[in-house]
Parts: structure tokens; C-alpha cells; sequence
């Protein structure tokens, strides 16, 4: 099998050339619907019409991505400059990618251990979208992040939460609650946030709406709670539970809800993804004290060692301290730029992508970044927080309303006993293919087809691909199942809490 190819054009005969040679993936990318309509579909093959498009497809990619290439089956004259444009979405898209495959190799025992250990609380839930239901048509979304902008929006929280819907992530949750202001929705991502503290702070929240891999102690607050994951997470056990597609970002996950929920408006504060006066968060938030210092080409990060020892307690890569330093055009009309990280940039792009599909689906929703500092996001109109609390953009001033309607269980008792059996019969299976292979009397393929049986079995390969490139080729075996038999391992000892 040939590595992955990005094909500008739609040449059926290169087309057909390219899946003989066994070439898996394949992204054709070509402008004119004529051509895209007379290539038949194939497995392993997707067709779009923009480089943005293809963006979103390449960033998804699972596997080894060193080799893929871009060829051109079209005239270049046909469309001047598209090709650059493409490159550019490549590159952009392959460190997206890389930069995915390190987290998910990094942080998926711990997600998967909570998400096991969360099937007990997922039947007392309601999912967070419902297909067909805009509860939200026609109102105003303040979306607040704790970057360090944030403290300039806190002293009006309680005028902007008179005119909408306020949404806050887990990180700005204390900042928020200490305004005393009206709070609708907590959202929260992942397990490594501060679960039991944030717990006991969501009372004035209308409800908490949790990513399935979110602290368990958040499921036990006794507010409403609503659930979502991420795309492709656990799609084999976890498959009626909604999708929002939010990045690395718990500020994207906040986006997709309310895109999700019919929004007309989504407003972002405290959304800076960069370092003003070198603070890493906002002052209210508990972190105001983190520090980014510039040192070159590099920033130090201050993450306290309390933090980093959560990190490795959890079983998760501690988060490096030095970093590549990246400028970002800055918010305003002011001009310049903004210190950022690989990390922050990625989650600029993924905003702008963002508002780009929101765009091509034809969705009648502005998008604001009332931030007031920080980085300026591609696609979002920069607006001063005193234009937007002057309501110059004709905000609603309609009684806040709640979503309360009544959604059915996601998970039982008895489909949660269902998926242990399930999974645990996988790991045996898995685990006999491992040993088999070590002793010489299995092969390698036989662990693969073992894998592919278990939950997320692209972010267990995923994670074995990239100890297999750290290794000599001659221990490269032996390192995936190595990567493989630990990530089993993590799965197993969760069944055990379900």
C-alpha cells in the first residue's frame, strides 16, 4: 500500500492509477462539480471542492503521515494560485494532525479509563443536542475563556447575562461564579481538569454539559446534566451519545453546543490564545499568577509543579515548559502581533475553520470576538465589549429561558454490563495475540486484528505508530506491543469501576 495522496484535479485516469497502486488513503480536491460528479466513489477515496475542505479531511488522518504526497492532475492554469493555496492547507493540516496523534497517544489511557469509569453516571444524563431541536433559535451566546481578557468582561457579566445565553468553560468557572451574575450553561472537556473543585462550584449553574472523558465528580453535582463526545471517541459502544466536534479546545466545545443549539449570535470573551503583558490567564481565575516569559524564538511557560504533578499522577506527558514561540495577528485594528504556542495556534485555526463551515452550511450566525485583546481569529468580526453592551449589534433583551426539556437515559444498567463483557472479552483476545506474538508462535497481523475489535482502536495505533518512530527498526515490534499491551492494560483496570 502506497502512502496517502492529496490529488489536485479530478483526472479519472490518475484516479484510477493511484487506488491499482493501492494508494489509501486518497483526497481528490477539485473545484468543478461536473468532475467531482463523474468520478465514481471507491473505498479509501473522498472528493471536495476547496483546499479548506481538504484541511478538514487531512487534520483527521490517522497513522504515519511523514510520506503523504500532493500531486497536481490539473492544469495549473485552469485555477492560478490554487495549488499554493492547497500546499499551504497541507502543511497547516499535517501538523494539526501530527499534533493530534501526540495527544491522543499521550492522554488516551487516562480518557479511557474515565470514559469506562463514567458509563455508571451516563444513566442519569440527557444527550447535549437533540437532532431537530433548536432550543437556543434566535439568541445571543456569550461564550466565556479564561485568557487573560477575561477580567475586563467580568464587572459587565450580569448586564450581558440580561441579554443572552451565558456559557462558560471549566477554567473560567470561578471567575464567573464570583460575580454573583445569572450562569446558564458549565462545559467541561476532559478528566485532568479540576473536577471536584469546579463540582462545588456549579450550583449557580442552569446546567453542566460534560464530554464523556470529563472529571467523574462533575457528574455528581445535582444540576442537569447533558453529554457529548468528541468525534470518533469510542464510536463502537458510545455511538448514540451526540457529537460536538470541538478540537483540543474546551472553547470549541462550547461553540459546537451552540452552534448545535441554533445560536444566532456566539460572542467570545476571554478567548485571547495568546500572552498579553506575558499572563497566561486571567487574574479572577485562580491562575493569574501563571506567567509566559520570552526567551528567543521560545517561551517558558509557568505551569506550577502542583499542576505538573497532577500530570504525571494522572498518567499523562507532563506539558513542556519551553515552547516554540509564534506570533498571531493581534485582535483590533491596531495591527502587530500576538505571542502564541503550537498549541493556541492550532486552536486559532480550528475557530477559523470554524467559522468557515459555518459559512458554507449557510447558517445565519454571527460570529463576534468581543475578547478585547489576545489574537484576532480569521472569520470572526473583532467588536469592543463597549460597542456590544451599547447594543450596536441589536442584541436580544428577551427573559433568559432554560433548557429543560426531558431527554431520555442515554445508558442502563444493562447495556453498561453489555459493554464490559464485550470489552473484556476484546482485551482476552488481545492479549493471548500479544503473548503469541512475543513467543514467536503469532504474528504481528494477528495483534492488529485483535486491536481493531476494541473501542478507539485508531488512537491505540495511533499511539503504537509513534513509539514505533522513536524506535530502532529492529525494536519497533517490540515497542508497539509494548504501547499496546500498557493502553490494554489502562482499559482493563477500568472495567473494574463500572
Amino acid at each position: 500500500m502506497s502512502a496517502p495522496v492529496v490529488l489536485l484535479g479530478a483526472d479519472r485516469a490518475e484516479v484510477r492509477r493511484l487506488l491499482d497502486e493501492g494508494t489509501r488513503p486518497l483526497l481528490v480536491v477539485e473545484g468543478d462539480p461536473a468532475r467531482r460528479a463523474a468520478l465514481a466513489p471507491h473505498d479509501g477515496m473522498t472528493v471536495v471542492a476547496t483546499p479548506a475542505a481538504a484541511w478538514e479531511v487531512v487534520s483527521e488522518w490517522r497513522g504515519d503521515l511523514s510520506g503523504v504526497r500532493l500531486l497536481a492532475a490539473a492544469d495549473p492554469t485552469r485555477d492560478p494560485g490554487l495549488a499554493a493555496t492547497l500546499q499551504r492547507a497541507l502543511e497547516d493540516a499535517l501538523r494539526d494532525a501530527g499534533m493530534r496523534q501526540r495527544t491522543q497517544s499521550e492522554r488516551y489511557p487516562v480518557m479511557a479509563r474515565t470514559t469506562l469509569a463514567n458509563l455508571r453516571h451516563l444513566a442519569g444524563t440527557a444527550p447535549a443536542v437533540v437532532a431537530g431541536e433548536r432550543p437556543w433559535a434566535g439568541r445571543t451566546v456569550f461564550l466565556l475563556a479564561a485568557g487573560p481578557s477575561l477580567d475586563l468582561a467580568l464587572p459587565h457579566l450580569g448586564a450581558l447575562a440580561e441579554r443572552g445565553i451565558v456559557v462558560v468553560v471549566n477554567t473560567a468557572a470561578r471567575a464567573a461564579c464570583a460575580t454573583g451574575a445569572r450562569l446558564d450553561v458549565l462545559v467541561a472537556l476532559e478528566a485532568l481538569s479540576d473536577a471536584v473543585e469546579l463540582a462545588g462550584v456549579a450550583e449557580p449553574f442552569g446546567e453542566v454539559v460534560l464530554d464523556v472523558t470529563a472529571g467523574g465528580a462533575l457528574f455528581g453535582t445535582g444540576r442537569p446534566t447533558r453529554v457529548f463526545r468528541q468525534e470518533g471517541w469510542m464510536d463502537e459502544i458510545l455511538g448514540d451519545v451526540p457529537v460536538l466536534t470541538a478540537g483540543t479546545s474546551v472553547a470549541g466545545a462550547a461553540a459546537a453546543l451552540a452552534r448545535a443549539r441554533g445560536a444566532a449570535r456566539i460572542v467570545l470573551l476571554g478567548q485571547d490564545l495568546s500572552y498579553p503583558e506575558g499572563r497566561m490567564y486571567a487574574q479572577a481565575s485562580g491562575r493569574g499568577d501563571w506567567r509566559a516569559v520570552p526567551e528567543g524564538d521560545t517561551l517558558l511557560l509557568g505551569y506550577p509543579d502542583a499542576l505538573l504533578a497532577r500530570f504525571e499522577a494522572g498518567g499523562v506527558t507532563r506539558p513542556a515548559r519551553r515552547v516554540q514561540r509564534i506570533g498571531l495577528p493581534a485582535w483590533g485594528a491596531a495591527g502587530g502581533t500576538v505571542d502564541s504556542t503550537p498549541d493556541l495556534v492550532g486552536v486559532a485555526r480550528w475557530f477559523a475553520r470554524f467559522a468557515e463551515k459555518v459559512r458554507e452550511d449557510g447558517l445565519p450566525v454571527e460570529l463576534v470576538n468581543a475578547t478585547g485583546g489576545g489574537a484576532h481569529l480569521a472569520g470572526w468580526e473583532d467588536v469592543a465589549l463597549e460597542e456590544v453592551l451599547a447594543g450596536a449589534w441589536g442584541l436580544p433583551t428577551e427573559a433568559p429561558t432554560r433548557v429543560g426539556r426531558a431527554a431520555p437515559p442515554t445508558f442502563g444498567a444493562a447495556r453498561r454490563a453489555a459493554i464490559v463483557d464485550e470489552v473484556a472479552t476484546h482485551l482476552d483476545t488481545l492479549d493471548a495475540a500479544i503473548d503469541a506474538c512475543l513467543a514467536g508462535t503469532g504474528s504481528f497481523d494477528a495483534v492488529r486484528a485483535a486491536l481493531r475489535r476494541l473501542p478507539s482502536v485508531k488512537l491505540l495505533e495511533g499511539a503504537a505508530i509513534l513509539a514505533a518512530s522513536r524506535t530502532a527498526p529492529g525494536e519497533q515490534i517490540a515497542s508497539v506491543l509494548a504501547v499496546v499491551r500498557r493502553g490494554a492494560a489502562v482499559v482493563r483496570g477500568a472495567l473494574a469501576g463500572c
